[in-house]
């Protein structure tokens, strides 16, 4: 954020309300090559953006209203209308529609625009990719009430069409879902999260946008994964899933074989009663190792594992956010603008 070329970290503080309350991601929306900040706020329903200084400081600017009781929870950035401006992607848990804000280029946002997705819908995460190679990108959206994954096929143009769902196995409860190419045929794939069932899914993509039976993986029993993220951490040019374990306290890695089929999970714990909530990748020592980053409301804290040229973790740090803080979201960048 300083601009030291040294990644700093952003935690979203779900009770002491400090940076964000549910989720948050960063951008450069007023072109200034500069990071920018928008959180989720789940109680008051809006999005908040705080733009970015040299210095690592931030400005709250606007806040902008996703709707009364929409409960925004997750939200992703993309340019939709191919205007060459960045515009934010939200998912409303209790209303039933994703929300796009059109940026204008200068950091500010247009009224919210909403897609239904399906009627009494529980959107919990979305992911946004080009799914039926048409140039044109869509949004995946895991529906927890009727249990499936939804997708809405985009135009270029503002508009999309009428969502397809995929469902999924009975008492999945999804929490997250992700896009990656994991057999190497250029088509997006579907990673899941299945909170109910422990375990996550994946549903390998077609030429056309259709999507094959999922095949799950498990996470082990009451772990209730929750966050998921996707990297190559052993350098062997093949994709990896790696789950936030909440109920069990791990970090639990699947290694990808490169044709869409994974080893069975190994487990690096985070310690009795962390409840990791978040989990992400970035290489902050500069061995050009990644190492994983871990979000934990239980502890209120934030936990490093540090990477290693065979793709093991030996080495775990802990910094603590605030007593209460409760982390449940965490992203990384250069803030401060120090390269």
């Amino acid at each position: 954020m300083n601009n030291d070329s040294c990644m700093d970290i952003i935690v979203a503080n779900q009770v002491t309300n400090n940076i964000g309350q549910i989720f948050g991601d960063a951008a450069d929306f007023n072109k200034d090559n500069l990071a920018d900040i928008v959180v989720a706020n789940f109680g008051n329903g809006d999005v908040v953006v705080f733009l970015g200084y040299k210095n690592g400081t931030f400005l709250l600017v606007t806040t902008y209203s996703t709707g009364s009781g929409t409960g925004t929870l997750c939200l992703k950035f993309e340019d939709f209308n191919n205007d060459k401006n960045i515009d934010i992607v939200v998912a409303n848990l209790y209303s039933g529609y994703i929300g796009i804000l059109f940026e204008f280029g200068d950091g500010s946002f247009a009224t919210i625009v909403l897609y239904s997705s399906g009627s009494n819908s529980s959107i919990i995460w979305i992911d946004v990719g080009d799914f039926n190679n048409d140039t044109r990108l869509d949004i995946v959206f895991a529906d927890q009430t009727d249990n499936n994954v939804g997708i809405l096929l985009g135009s270029g143009i503002k508009t999309f069409g009428s969502q397809k769902p995929l469902p999924m196995s009975n008492n999945s409860t999804l929490s997250s879902v992700t896009l990656a190419a994991f057999n190497r045929d250029h088509y997006l794939d579907i990673v899941v999260t299945n909170n109910g069932t422990n375990s996550v899914g994946i549903l390998l993509g077609h030429e056309d946008g259709t999507f094959g039976n999922m095949t799950t993986y498990s996470t082990e029993q009451y772990s209730e994964p929750l966050s998921i993220t996707v990297a190559d951490i052993d350098s062997d040019g093949f994709l990896n899933i790696l789950v936030a374990n909440s109920g069990t306290d791990n970090v639990g890695i699947f290694l990808g074989k490169g044709n869409g089929n994974f080893a069975t999970m190994k487990q690096y714990s985070t310690d009795t009663g962390y409840r990791p909530l978040s989990i992400t990748v970035s290489d902050f020592n500069n061995d050009k190792w990644l190492d994983i980053l871990v979000a934990n409301s239980g502890t209120n804290s934030v936990l490093i594992l540090a990477g290693s040229d065979n793709g093991t973790y030996p080495n775990q740090e802990t910094y603590f956010t605030e007593y209460g803080s409760r982390p449940n979201w965490i992203i990384v960048g250069n803030f401060n603008d120090d390269s």
